[in-house]
């Protein structure tokens, strides 16, 4: 049993279609918005029964051009529905057995009654790690090994734990003591081989970030709308009248169109809440046919890799692209890098150094010089953004503010790898080990070279503060943000209320209007 919606996200009236592939008899399908409930009760949802469903057969290149499979349902969404991540849950019995498998859209808001702050989803990145049908944009793993796919479709199945985890699923950094002598392990990994679930599960999906930080928002109060990506690249008024705009977790891939729109959105006025990490690719969509397309470490292969900068994909800091992402997100993944991570920094602080307690980011928090901020609950996660610095009397500056930005403060950090070190202990296994130092040392300085490798080895994970035009950057450059908010971390949900409650303050300087604080 398997099943897909037939957009990424929809407008409430518009007909939603569901996609599925079955041999039970009948099907009971539950659509309902995954966020805080009102106590035991869904903010939004509804149930059908279907019978004489279809079992269709799963394309040999179903990861690229989609599974093609005909619509199951068709049913135009309510209008009073708010917006939200909205999971589809499938059900049935087959020869006795009990089976079900989720589906996954984002519902958008109508243009005239849009809240103050929006969370855009980083579906891209999923569609990347989404190695349903076979391949992804990683290599595969053990006995299931498959190349890497240049193009992936967005129209088919999600794996098997991008929508939703079991409690206690274990996340992707190293936890607990790590002993002398200690092999290399990465515990979802085992965990996730070991069980069914997808390897990559772990690194994209809304199941492990966007859908844990957008819990947190409800409980806490927040009126936030959800976008996705992919209505970036559609359409360029989406962001009109939003004063900030929210990216959590593990959001490494973005359209040169989406960052545009960023840019300019921040420019205008707005602010851009960034609490996840690892921004380091570029790809091309093909929005109508639902494609999402990168060549990444062999971006000179790309047909359109000496077209329009907008159009070529690989790493954004790379020689083919050069567009800084400190610029629309106030850091980068390539100044970043791992925290406790297989061989990466495995007993890392897990959390931020505060270097400056007094900045209004930290208010309420208690916090500090030299705290570590969301070490317990493990705030780095396991990718991390980062910008260059020195260190001068004790505070850490960065070593030059890209334009456009016109100001760039960093407030805290923490060292991060981008190399898993191998110490030769009996039973390691590492991941990435030294490939992609290697790929990232090419792409950035024409060639792998001992010196260019010691350039790029070591990062720092950072809390930033820029400003661009008229509008605000603040960047807690974390994969595990929504994690720690999640763990009931108070000083990273100070934090991050102390942001966004800024953000409301201000208000918007964008055009057409929004709803005020709910």
């Amino acid at each position: 049993m398997w099943a897909y919606t037939g957009q990424p996200s929809y407008a409430a009236g518009e007909s939603l279609t569901l996609h599925v592939s079955t041999d039970a008899p009948s099907i009971v399908v539950r659509i309902f918005r995954d966020g805080h409930r009102d106590g035991s009760r869904d903010l939004a949802a509804v149930q059908f029964e279907v019978a004489g469903t279809v079992r269709h057969p799963i394309p040999p290149d179903a990861s690229v051009n989609g599974c093609q499979w005909p619509a199951t349902i068709t049913w135009p969404l309510p209008h009073d529905w708010p917006s939200g991540g909205y999971l589809v849950t499938v059900s049935g019995t087959s020869d006795g057995r009990p089976m079900s498998t989720d589906a996954f859209f984002v519902l958008r808001p109508p243009p005239s009654a849009r809240a103050p702050l929006a969370l855009i989803a980083a579906t891209y990145t999923w569609c990347a790690y989404n190695d349903w049908g076979g391949q992804c944009f990683y290599a595969g793993v053990a006995e299931r090994g498959s190349a890497p796919a240049r193009t992936l479709s967005l129209l088919r199945p999600w794996a098997r734990g991008q929508l939703r985890l079991p409690v206690g699923a274990p996340s992707m950094r190293v936890t607990g003591h790590v002993p002398r002598g200690w092999a290399v392990r990465h515990p979802y990994s085992q965990w996730a081989l070991a069980t069914g679930h997808s390897h990559w599960a772990g690194s994209g999906g809304w199941a492990a970030y966007d859908g844990r930080m957008m819990r947190w928002l409800d409980e806490a109060g927040f009126d936030v709308d959800v976008l996705t990506q992919w209505d970036l690249d559609r359409d360029p008024s989406i962001l009109d009248g939003y004063a900030g705009v929210i990216t959590c977790g593990h959001d490494e891939y973005w359209t040169g169109t989406a960052c545009r729109q960023l840019g300019e959105f921040i420019d205008g006025g707005g602010w851009h809440a960034r609490f996840g990490g690892n921004i380091m690719w570029q790809v091309r969509t093909d929005w109508r046919a639902g494609s999402v397309t990168c060549w990444k470490f062999d971006e000179h292969r790309d047909p359109l890799a000496t077209g329009a900068i907008e159009q070529r994909t690989g790493l954004l800091e790379g020689r083919r692209i050069d567009s800084s992402p400190v610029a629309q997100f106030g850091g980068s993944g390539i100044r970043g890098g791992y925290s406790a991570w297989g061989g990466a920094a495995p007993r890392g602080l897990n959390g931020f150094i505060v270097y400056r307690p007094e900045h209004w980011i930290f208010a309420g928090t208690d916090a500090y010089y030299g705290d570590v901020l969301g070490g317990r609950s493990g705030v780095l996660g396991y990718e991390c953004d980062g910008v260059v610095y020195d260190i001068v009397d004790g505070l850490p500056h960065p070593r030059a503010v890209p334009p456009p930005l016109t100001d760039l403060t960093i407030l805290a950090l923490a060292p991060v790898s981008f190399e898993e070190e191998d110490h030769g202990n009996p039973g390691s296994e590492l991941q990435a080990g030294s490939d992609d130092l290697a790929g990232i040392t090419r792409l950035v300085l024409g060639a792998d070279t001992p010196t260019g490798r010691a350039q790029l080895r070591y990062g720092a994970a950072t809390v930033t503060i820029a400003r661009r035009g008229r509008g605000t950057i603040v960047c807690a450059g974390s994969t595990g943000w929504p994690d720690a908010l999640a763990a009931g971390d108070r000083q990273c949900a100070q934090v991050t209320g102390n942001v966004l409650r800024r953000i409301l303050a201000v208000g918007t300087g964008s055009p057409a209007g929004a709803r005020g604080p709910g």
